[in-house]
């Protein structure tokens, strides 16, 4: 991978118009016999509540190493067409490859999104509501986007609202980015789009809230040394611990941020690698776009003095090792040991010590290989990158096996480490079995008494009545 490979879909080129909440709280729903029952973490329905909307379980593929970055398949259109979108907190809005964008587009996992094949598609105007940010613009009456990228990859077509299906919540009508042209590694990359999950209004958490689908709180949980394959997911909505599992959660405030507003941005106090403290000042950590969590980003990066401390104390640790590592640094700035010895990730966290972000409000404490990759040529390399700016971003890699929970209504980031992530996915998915979706999305797409089957085709049932399309019936 080059080093530009290593932030390809942050999202902090981008300007923001959505405020995030500065109300802080924590309510926590736990069932009466909590070492049995699943646990229901960050409900944000105000204190005291217990009435959850269900959530949607994004399963998890790909992974750092063998991707560069995780994503989930998803379904758009009626009848549904899929799709691999790669899962962005850095960004806002979902956007796919359309039907005419030809070479413009690039070659990827799935055919382009077919919008003359979809009976629910429509195309927005300039005067929809919806049409406002800073990367949309008007021509001949219809709503536009262009997004470029920190890295130099840009996508631009036409904003359009369809069907989205998903996992426990069936299908309910979004706005996304219909693409007529991609550059750089937006157009290499295998996956089909991406999904922005930042709290913009385009954002699809907060399109899903809106709505009234979900209750307003994105977390997820990316599994480890697994998720190279798959493990773990992203729900759009609450996520709930499985039986036995911690549940102790530690909260860190979000921090409204005149520059990255649309992010999810702490406070970070300071970093230790083991014992040893990481020299960095307020002004390294904080300023600039802020410390932010940014899964479209895979990896640790810091302002320049900071990383020379933490490289200085992972020499410490590399030699304390007593491991015979020669270090060298390869073409992508990427630092690296070769050892006569086999290095496996799973016996990284008996040579190095742990690396500990302390938040203001919580302290987040990682494994190595959390920050320490082994790649297939047996190299050690190190996940961990300078910057000229000021701040850190937090990726993805970061956090494997580590639930993640934004509760956006709250104001406040929650951290459960070392869990199970599929455990995790099973709890989430059993829990919102149970719960039920409001239909008022339904009929405002089908009509009065219509119903959206898990085709995503409206029908309407003999005691609904007709179609207001149509005269014929049809069963659900």
């Amino acid at each position: 991978m080059s080093g530009n490979n290593l932030c390809r879909f942050s999202g902090l080129a981008l300007l923001s118009v959505f405020i995030l909440s500065t109300s802080f709280g924590i309510d926590a729903a736990t069932a009466s016999s909590p070492k049995k029952a699943p646990i229901v973490l960050s409900v944000g329905r105000g204190e005291g509540s217990r009435g959850l909307l269900p959530s949607a379980a994004l399963k998890i593929h790909g992974g750092g190493l063998s991707t560069g970055y995780f994503y989930a398949k998803v379904k758009l259109g009626s009848p549904s067409q899929d799709f691999e979108v790669i899962l962005d907190t850095g960004s806002g809005l979902l956007y796919v490859p359309c039907s005419g964008c030809g070479k413009r587009c690039g070659k990827h996992q799935d055919s382009y999104f077919k919008s003359e094949k979809s009976t629910t598609y429509s195309e927005l105007s300039c005067t929809d509501e919806m049409c406002d940010a800073s990367f949309m613009r008007c021509k001949d009456n219809k709503c536009k986007y262009d997004i470029k990228y920190a890295e130099e990859s840009s996508s631009e077509g036409k904003i359009v609202k369809d069907l989205i299906h998903l996992p426990s919540l069936g299908a309910m009508p979004v706005v996304f980015g219909c693409e007529s042209s991609e550059t750089g590694l937006i157009h290499s990359q295998k996956a089909d789009g991406v999904m922005g999950l930042d709290a913009s209004e385009d954002g699809i958490i907060t399109q899903l809230t809106k709505q009234g689908v979900i209750d307003d709180v994105l977390s997820f949980c990316i599994g480890g040394e697994g998720g190279e394959h798959g493990g773990g997911a992203f729900f759009l909505g609450h996520a709930v611990l499985p039986p036995g599992a911690p549940d102790l959660v530690e909260y860190a405030d979000l921090v409204p941020h005149p520059r990255m507003a649309n992010h999810y941005v702490v406070h970070l106090n300071g970093l230790k690698l083991g014992e040893e403290d990481i020299e960095g000042s307020e002004w390294e950590f904080n300023e600039g776009y802020g410390t932010v969590i940014d899964t479209g980003t895979t990896f640790l990066y810091m302002h320049e003095v900071p990383y020379k401390s933490f490289m200085g104390a992972l020499d410490k640790a590399v030699k304390s090792s007593h491991l015979r590592l020669s270090k060298f640094e390869r073409t992508d700035g990427t630092t690296c040991f070769t050892s006569s010895e086999t290095m496996f990730p799973e016996t990284l966290e008996m040579l190095f010590p742990h690396l500990t972000l302390n938040f203001k409000g919580a302290s987040l404490k990682v494994p190595p290989q959390n920050y320490l990759f082994v790649e297939n040529t047996g190299e050690l390399c190190v996940g961990v990158f300078s910057q000229t700016s000021t701040g850190v971003i937090v990726g993805s890699t970061v956090l494997r096996n580590v639930l993640t929970i934004i509760d956006r209504e709250h104001g406040h980031v929650g951290f459960v480490p070392e869990i199970d992530c599929n455990e995790v996915t099973k709890s989430s998915e059993a829990a919102s079995k149970g719960r039920k979706r409001d239909h008022k999305m339904d009929e405002l797409m089908c009509g009065p008494g219509g119903r959206i089957n898990k085709k995503g085709v409206c029908q309407w049932t003999h005691a609904t009545g007709a179609s207001p399309h149509d005269n014929t019936h049809q069963d659900l």
